[in-house]
C-alpha cells in the first residue's frame, strides 16, 4: 500500500484517516473510500479530504496527487502584485493578498494583517463545468 503524503493544505502528516462508507441501494451495497485530515477531537487536522473513491488505493492515490501550483516560501520570494493568493500561516491556510508590505486576509474593508505567513501560492484556475451536447 502506498504511504500517505502530508496534508496539502495544513502540512500535517499525523491525524490522516483512511475511511470507508457503505451505501445500500435496494439489494446492492456500495463501498466508497476517502482520506481525511481529521479535524475532530483536539483539532489535529484541517478537515481536507480527497473526496470518495471506489477503492482504498484510488483514495490514497487521489490524496497523494498534487496540483501543479506549489507553495512558495516567503523566504524565497513574495508575490509581485496584490493578486489573491492562498496563504499558509500559524493559524492554518487562508485566502488573502500581499499589499507590498505585509499579507492581509479578510473581506471588503474588514482586512486583517497577518504577521506569521510562512508560504503562499497563486490561486488555482477556477473549475469550469464541461458542457455536454444533447447528442452525447
Amino acid at each position: 500500500m502506498e504511504e500517505l503524503k502530508p496534508c496539502p493544505f495544513c502540512g500535517r502528516s499525523h491525524g490522516l484517516l483512511i475511511t470507508s462508507i457503505h451505501h445500500r441501494i435496494d439489494d446492492i451495497t456500495l463501498e466508497q473510500w476517502s482520506v481525511f485530515c481529521d479535524a475532530s477531537g483536539c483539532k489535529v487536522g484541517c478537515g481536507a479530504s480527497c473526496g470518495y473513491h471506489k477503492t482504498k488505493e484510488e483514495a490514497i492515490e487521489a490524496w497523494n496527487r498534487r496540483a501543479k501550483t506549489q507553495w512558495v516560501p516567503c523566504s524565497e520570494r513574495l508575490p509581485e502584485d496584490s493578486s489573491p493568493v492562498l496563504i499558509t500561516h500559524r493559524g492554518g491556510v487562508s485566502y488573502g493578498w500581499y499589499n507590498g508590505r505585509y499579507f492581509e486576509r479578510g473581506a471588503n474593508t474588514n482586512h486583517r494583517k497577518l504577521q506569521t505567513v510562512i508560504a503562499w501560492m497563486p490561486l488555482p484556475e477556477p473549475y469550469l463545468e464541461r458542457k455536454i451536447d444533447e447528442g452525447d
